[in-house]
Parts: C-alpha cells; structure tokens; sequence
C-alpha cells in the first residue's frame, strides 16, 4: 500500500511497516494532507490558527506526535521508533478525546494496544 502523503522518506517507510500507523494514517490522508500536517512544521503552524476546527486540532496534535518519533534524527530501531510514535499519539487521543464529539472520538482512535498483544505473542514463541 502506498499513502498520497508528502512524507520524510524515513517517515513514509515506517509508517507503511507498523500496521497500527498505516491503518492511522490511511484513515486520515485525506484531512492530513489536505491541512498539510505531514510534517512537523506544518503542524505546529496549523495549532497556532484560530479558525481551526477542534477535529483538526486534535489530529494536528496527533500527527505531530508521531512525526516527533518518526522524523527523529535518534539512531533506534524504525520498530521502536514505530511504538514509540504509536504511544504518544495515544497519550495525545486520551488527553483530548473528552473534548471530541462522539464520531471525532471514534474517527481519530487509535489501536495502541495491539502492540502489547503483538508482543506477547512474539514473546510466547
């Protein structure tokens, strides 16, 4: 699968390898290129406007969370940068899920806790 995303190249090649982040970022291609938060930068400039819709912020915040990981410079495994990535966007839904409608709760949900069943399941073999 291939995402209509302008992304880092390190970025990109993560995210299309951690199925959580793919599913994520599929779900969101359109409002996340559309806005232009496929990058840190953009981002952040998006938090700063007024007009911005709460939805938008809250994938704005999520976004950047995960690119923090995933365009880190840090010299870890892209696994580890993928889980790492996939927590902070999940610390950032819990903080601002309250604040959502319903629907926006439920579109911008995302799976962290398949990594823990994964993992114990790798274990176990």
């Amino acid at each position: 699968m291939k995402l209509n995303l302008i992304l880092s190249p390190e970025a990109e090649s993560i995210i299309l390898s951690c199925p959580i982040l793919l599913e994520w970022y599929a779900k969101q291609e359109f409002p996340l290129g559309y806005f232009g938060l496929t990058n840190q930068k953009g981002c952040i400039e998006f938090q700063k406007l007024e007009l911005a819709h709460e939805y938008n912020l809250a994938l704005a915040k999520m976004s950047y969370a995960a690119l923090n990981w995933l365009e880190s410079d840090l010299e870890i495994p892209s696994e580890e940068k993928a889980k790492l990535a996939v927590l902070s966007m999940a610390k950032v839904y819990r903080e601002i899920s309250k604040s959502l409608a319903p629907e926006d709760r439920e579109e911008l949900a995302i799976n962290y806790r398949e990594l823990f069943i994964e993992e114990s399941i790798n274990k176990k073999m």
